[in-house]
């Protein structure tokens, strides 16, 4: 069943060459501008009263078992009753009153008084020290929030809030008039929000707008170190494009406006096929994929026979005229049964503009140009709006925040008018070109009419419903205008820097982590997806078949992905049950025994009803990876000591694992990779984080490519096509999603044409989804996608940013079909997580919450492949006590911190996973914001940040993860001489 269980060699030899230029995010400002923001007084004396702390717990510790000798050695049960007293409220860290003090003093021998003395000497300096912290500590939380209204005077956060959040922005100003001692909810709500808005300029690479700028940097032989110099005095440049939402809009509105779309070119659906008794298709409507069947009807396959006779398409009013001579009807009904294909998606429009195009706008002008010389009402308007709108873009791009404003509004209202003027033209319902404020008047008597009529409104729903069902088999447009102003624009932004890279210091770098993860390549990525279509092919069609692309599709997303969706969905849903019924039973472990004895015969059960397509071998897979993980572990046992703090490793371990499970496949193929990387020094050393790896091909810089010299791109294309044999071809995956993260330049010869897809290339480089065929080559033992035309293997790239998730299925079944290989270092990482525990913390009892502890991992102390983390359960996080002032909250966070030796700098969690976790509690949920799962830089030296912390916590839903900041702000690469956080997308080739 193919080489997933046995090993194979690859004699080739490889060399690694490093593409010659790096993307480099850097953040929007130099950290020293946040480092203004300084709390040094306080800082201090909290590092005195932790130190004090820390004397006073090992103080206590002593006197408490000096204590306890005392007692157990004296004969007077009165002497044993008063000192005993006294040592509880010692060792529980109450109030010594002095009447217990005065009487212990009495009975106690010299020795023991006088330590008694020191320690509660020791209790007096701490309350001074914490007395004396209260008042230093309001005067600079004072000035720090005065510092903080001039940082929010930066033009760099309020350009970017104009885009990310105008609500924000239009609530500056009074934020800024009002004196920081008179603050109310209104105003700390607002600097919450700033704070996590500045420290992403500041510390985190975040690529949006002003908030983090692009360069990019050129590797160079004759360079020593990393230099990032300004041109220009660092002159930070806005390129704007518009939001390609917008071409979903027109395009919407134009395909009811009949003047129009009666003038746009025609193909025919390329799945389109005759099955003799009926049409079969897939169509995609909002890239949700759907197989159609309608019954033969010699009309339609008529009208697909004319359309089929044009490469680029056939005009819709051509059409019409051409089949006036062979259908026997009116040219009406013929206009309108030609509709009715292009609505249920038989037929498509094809205009050649690509919602992934970041000139999108400029394609759009020129393919509608002859409908505006031809006189359709309100085209040519329409064209000078968007020619309108890119120049005010461009203005845009340099203007003041003021200037920005007027701007952006100025380019909404353009746009909405002559959306209007079509939308009204078209004749479409008077209802849609309300305003916002008039539908939600509207909604409101709507709402109150229906409550006094539920009996008509459950009869609307019914109608509904069966609306709903048609959606599925239909094209729907909305017509309706949803746009925001601030949707308008999208923005990114360079730093004009002369950057330069030594390449011998990143390629030893990259070389290190290349290595590292062809050792890996046992683990990777989607091997077990490509396995269960391998496994459902041979089953249902046999080794010899030849499948078209189309019919293993269908078959086996109806057969197999579909069942397997529904037992998962199935699966989630019982865990969310067993959590409520946890809940509601207060969470006894008497219900969630049994909840897991339920479990376990439901799992009992399953086994004996899976699938027929169950993946064989599957035992075995699991043993073998617990193999190779127990191999790793033997190996690190031998060579590596345990550290909480940081373990240093080495490939040894992987290809012991490797040669114990027969697994020696580490050369591959011809290949392209990449990595984002914060590099920065340490002792003179390059050293770099491993932020994430993925495939190369240009895949994570294609978002950013236009906004660069060309040369740029035609790099990328040509390498590309280097890396592809004269055996095989390069395909570049396409679907329907409209997604301004996807934008970017085609770097692949030829594109898939699917249904509804975005394609840029030209007709004849954009291969039909139909001229493909999946069949099994038993040598290789894989499934292979094969162009039948040629016979050549066809590998298809998704160089987009979108994630899986919103991509089409088809979409996703083909990028099973890649080259690109996802590898990474994270099945090592977790196995020294989990090797040789200390045994002290086995020892320990089972304590109901502990913090869990993660150390640094680096790869020959060059790569960090995991930063030191902290995993802390919700009730062990520091809580401020119903009266606890501000003060006291901030000094008792840094005891906490300093005694579970968490670092001033790190980044918190407040949900480590994007989509919540399937037990995860509903209430929980709730609290959780879009953006929880994303890391927030916390300074436990800031007070403002450390009052942040405090509403995060109070949205964990189970444990924050806290993470050490590395490289720290005292690390960051320098731009001139101003400290820049950076990130940098490398790139590689193994040839």
């Amino acid at each position: 069943m193919g080489n997933t269980l046995t090993a194979y060699t690859t004699n080739s030899k490889k060399t690694m060459q490093l593409f010659p230029y790096a993307l480099i995010r850097v953040g929007g400002d130099s950290f020293e501008e946040w480092a203004r923001l300084k709390f040094p007084e306080s800082d201090e004396i909290v590092n005195a009263i932790c130190e004090l702390h820390q004397k006073q717990k090992e103080s206590k510790e002593v006197l408490c078992d000096s204590l306890f000798e005392f007692i157990s050695s004296s004969k007077s049960a009165e002497v044993q009753n008063i000192v005993q007293n006294l040592r509880r409220d010692i060792f529980n860290e109450r109030k010594l009153k002095n009447s217990k003090l005065n009487k212990a003093l009495e009975v106690l021998p010299q020795l023991l008084k006088e330590d008694l003395q020191s320690y509660v000497q020791l209790l007096k300096e701490l309350k001074e020290k914490a007395q004396a912290g209260e008042s230093i500590y309001a005067d600079e939380l004072k000035m720090g929030r005065e510092d903080l209204k001039k940082l929010v005077n930066s033009d760099l956060l309020k350009k970017g809030l104009i885009l990310s959040s105008r609500t924000l922005l239009n609530r500056l100003d009074s934020f800024q008039k009002r004196p920081v001692d008179k603050f109310r909810k209104k105003e700390h709500q607002v600097e919450q929000s700033l704070l996590q808005y500045l420290t992403r300029m500041y510390a985190k690479t975040s690529p949006f707008s002003t908030f983090t700028n692009l360069s990019i940097g050129k590797i160079d032989e004759s360079m020593q170190g990393i230099q990032i110099n300004t041109v220009n005095g660092q002159q930070v440049t806005g390129h704007i494009r518009l939001n390609n939402y917008l071409l979903k809009f027109i395009m919407d509105l134009l395909k009811n406006y009949r003047p129009s779309y009666i003038l746009f070119p025609l193909r025919c659906n390329p799945t389109y096929q005759n099955r003799g008794d009926h049409f079969l298709y897939l169509t995609n409507n909002n890239n949700i994929e759907s197989f159609q069947r309608i019954p033969y009807n010699p009309v339609v396959e008529h009208i697909a026979g004319v359309v089929q006779e044009y490469t680029e398409g056939i005009r819709f009013l051509d059409l019409i005229e051409s089949l006036q001579n062979d259908i026997d009807a009116p040219a009406e009904e013929v206009e309108s049964y030609v509709k009715q294909l292009v609505e249920f998606g038989l037929l498509e429009y094809n205009i050649g503009v690509s919602g992934v195009d970041p000139d999108w706008d400029v394609k759009l002008i020129e393919a509608l140009g002859s409908q505006a010389k031809q006189g359709v009402k309100y085209i040519n308007e329409l064209l000078e709006t968007l020619k309108a709108i890119r120049k005010l873009g461009n203005k845009y791009a340099e203007s003041d925040v003021k200037g920005r404003h007027d701007l952006l509004q100025n380019a909404y209202d353009e746009f909405r008018a002559i959306f209007m003027k079509i939308h009204e033209e078209a004749g479409l319902p008077a209802d849609e070109r309300k305003t916002e404020k008039e539908l939600i008047e509207e909604a409101k008597k709507k709402k109150e009419e229906e409550t006094k009529k539920k009996d008509d409104k459950k009869e609307k729903e019914v109608e509904e419903e069966g609306k709903e069902e048609e959606v599925t088999f239909k094209h729907e447009t909305s017509t309706y205008f949803s746009m925001k102003p601030e949707q308008i624009f999208y923005e990114d932004t360079t730093r004009e820097v002369n950057a330069l890279l030594s390449k011998g210091e990143i390629h030893e770098v990259i070389s290190q982590l290349n290595e590292l993860l062809n050792e890996m390549r046992f683990f990777k990525g989607n091997e077990d997806e490509k396995l269960k279509m391998q496994v459902y092919f041979l089953k249902k069609y046999g080794e010899q078949e030849k499948v078209d692309l189309l019919t293993f599709y269908e078959d086996y997303f109806r057969e197999f992905k579909k069942p397997e969706k529904e037992r998962e969905e199935q699966r989630k849903k019982k865990a969310r049950e067993k959590q409520k019924q946890i809940k509601e039973a207060g969470g006894s472990d008497k219900v969630k025994g049994e909840q897991d004895a339920k479990q376990r015969v439901d799992k009992d059960q399953e086994k004996d009803t899976v699938d027929e397509f169950e993946l064989p071998g599957g035992k075995e897979k699991k043993e073998r990876v617990q193999n190779w993980r127990t191999a790793v572990k033997e190996q690190l046992s031998k060579t590596v000591q345990w550290n909480e703090n940081e373990i240093i490793v080495d490939q040894t371990p992987v290809q012991h694992a490797n040669e114990k499970v027969g697994f020696i496949d580490t050369a591959g193929e011809a290949n392209s990779y990449g990595s984002f990387l914060q590099f920065y020094y340490e002792e003179g050393k390059l050293k770099a984080s491993v932020n994430s790896t993925f495939p190369g091909y240009g895949k994570m810089m294609s978002r950013f490519l236009h906004i660069f010299q060309h040369e740029l791109t035609e790099e990328i294309r040509n390498r590309n096509v280097e890396l592809c044999d004269g055996d095989s071809i390069f395909i570049e995956d396409c679907d329907a999603s409209y997604f301004n993260a996807n934008l970017h330049p085609t770097l692949m010869p030829y594109e898939v044409w699917m249904p509804g897809g975005h394609n840029s290339l030209p007709a004849d480089k954009q291969i039909p989804i139909t001229d493909f065929c999946v069949m099994y080559n038993a040598d290789a033992g894989e499934l292979n996608l094969v162009h039948k035309a040629t016979g050549k293997r066809a590998y298809v790239f998704d160089l987009g940013f979108q994630g899986h998730g919103g991509r089409s299925q088809l979409f996703q079944l083909l990028e099973r079909f890649t080259k690109a290989e996802y590898l990474f270092t994270q099945p090592l990482v977790n196995v020294v997580n989990q090797f040789n525990t200390p045994d002290e913390d086995k020892e320990k009892s089972a304590a109901k919450y502990k913090i869990s502890v993660l150390p640094r991992i680096m790869y020959k102390d060059v790569l960090v492949l995991q930063r030191k983390s902290w995993l802390v359960p919700k009730a062990l996080l520091p809580q401020r006590h119903p009266n606890d002032s501000d003060w006291q909250y901030f000094k008792n966070v840094n005891i906490w911190r300093k005694d579970n030796n968490i670092p001033d700098e790190v980044f918190v969690f407040v949900n480590t996973n994007r989509w919540g976790d399937e037990g995860m509690d509903e209430d929980a949920m709730k609290k959780l914001t879009r953006d929880d799962y994303k890391p927030q830089y916390i300074d436990f030296t800031n007070p403002l940040l450390v009052h942040l912390l405090e509403k995060l916590i109070d949205r964990v839903p189970a444990s924050m993860k806290i993470v050490e900041m590395l490289p720290n702000s005292k690390q960051m690469l320098k731009v001139d001489d101003s400290r820049f956080v950076s990130e940098f997308v490398v790139q590689w080739y193994n040839k």
